[in-house]
């Protein structure tokens, strides 16, 4: 009743409407509801002390790397700034702006429903052209200055970078179609291999010479035109309109996936299709001795391992905390991060055993036992340590690797 009574309203406003203004008006609403989101987390204190001083660091920090190459670039070779472009390629997804209740009365005017998706599209491939415009301004100095790359030659990754930015996304768009899990971790493998082999192409053409590059401008452009043709016919079917409301969902919730993770006091399950885990399907006992200590740490690591945003974040923040520690130069600064990582990934820790006990009303009610709080000690401790030596352990071979670039570049 509530859906139905929402679609007469819309029906009437969409009724003086054209396919533009629609996607204009709903471009507004989702921006507006992505700042409100950001100001519960960015106020005032966290702006003046936190993000201003950062953008002025970041400012002359980048202003220095004109005047001289920085010390985490030196050892670099070109092909790693390639193999990472490659990687940051693949954020970013095709938004058509479709709504749920389009079902009842929008898709029925097909003309206005498919301008709609449209201009989604459109807003999506100059958003990923905005995204490579402000990623190779950031990298010019290092291409410019020790690479010696002139203007032109940036324009052309420009225009390849762009060009392989829109076939990933047509790509991603039919690949997040596919239901069945396994299927779709091959074809995403697949498609991984596919577009790395082109890209490790597009690389010897690059540093091939002039007329390699000529070939280089010819295949983006080909990738362009294909990309674009291959999409608009994607965006002609209205069947996909259950595909593209699932999407635009999470492209409008992904600022707040964050947010709700690190978050005590905030829960939100993640949703799977499995009928049945992928670990510990049959739930069998982790512990030959049954105590109520080892029950609440048997319950904690199966939720923690089932869980994939927990166990994500968690080697989200050591891998990120050891890049930290490779790159940045300072052996004080060093220091510091390893310390902060530290104290980050005790209080995490903590975040998840509350979130994953006191959430559950089943569970809350014997968080106030002294086995409770054994077990919670205990685990936090285990996997504390656990981190603190994946930390060390990627932080030493980065920094040997580093190293052997640093000695194979003062050799050249």
């Amino acid at each position: 009743m509530l859906l139905s009574l929402i679609v007469f309203t819309k029906s009437r406003r969409v009724s003086s409407m054209n396919s533009s203004s629609i996607f204009l008006r709903r471009l507004k609403e989702n921006q507006r509801y992505k700042r409100k989101v950001w100001r519960t987390v960015a106020d005032w204190t966290v702006v003046v002390y936190i993000i201003i001083p950062a953008i002025l660091i970041g400012i002359f920090r980048y202003i220095s790397w004109w005047q001289e190459t920085p010390a985490w670039a030196e050892p670099l070779h070109l092909s790693i700034f390639f193999f990472g472009l490659f990687l940051l390629s693949w954020y970013g997804n095709i938004q058509t702006y479709v709504e749920e209740a389009d079902k009842l009365y929008l898709v029925k005017r097909r003309k206005l429903f498919l301008g709609v998706k449209v201009f989604g599209y459109g807003y999506s491939v100059a958003a990923e052209a905005l995204g490579t415009i402000a990623i190779l301004i950031i990298l010019s100095p290092i291409f410019i200055v020790k690479f010696n790359i002139g203007i032109g030659l940036i324009f052309l990754l420009f225009f390849y970078f762009f060009s392989l930015r829109s076939t990933i996304l047509i790509c991603k768009y039919h690949w997040k179609r596919i239901e069945s899990r396994w299927i779709g971790m091959f074809t995403g493998i697949c498609l991984f291999a596919v577009l790395g082999g082109i890209h490790l192409g597009a690389y010897s053409l690059f540093v091939g010479g002039d007329l390699l590059n000529l070939v280089l401008a010819g295949m983006s452009f080909i990738l362009l035109v294909g990309s674009v043709i291959v999409s608009y016919r994607a965006l002609q079917h209205v069947s996909t309109i259950d595909h593209d409301i699932k999407m635009g969902q999470e492209n409008k919730n992904s600022g707040i996936n964050m947010i709700f993770t690190i978050s005590q006091d905030v829960e939100k399950p993640v949703i799977t299709k499995r009928k049945r885990p992928l670990l510990f399907r049959r739930s069998k006992r982790m512990f030959k001795k049954r105590t109520k200590a080892n029950g609440f740490t048997e319950l904690f690591i199966k939720a923690f391992i089932r869980n994939y945003s927990y166990w994500l974040s968690y080697f989200q923040m050591t891998s990120v905390g050891a890049a930290a520690i490779v790159v940045i130069p300072p052996l004080w600064i060093k220091s510091i991060i390893f310390f902060a990582y530290l104290f980050m990934m005790y209080t995490w820790l903590q975040s998840v055993w509350d979130k994953v006990f006191q959430v559950n009303p089943i569970t809350k009610k014997y968080t106030e036992a002294n086995d409770y709080f054994k077990a919670r000690k205990r685990t936090i401790l285990i996997l504390y340590f656990i981190a603190i030596l994946l930390l060390i352990g990627i932080s030493s071979v980065g920094l040997f690797i580093y190293s052997s670039f640093s000695i194979l570049y003062q050799m050249q």
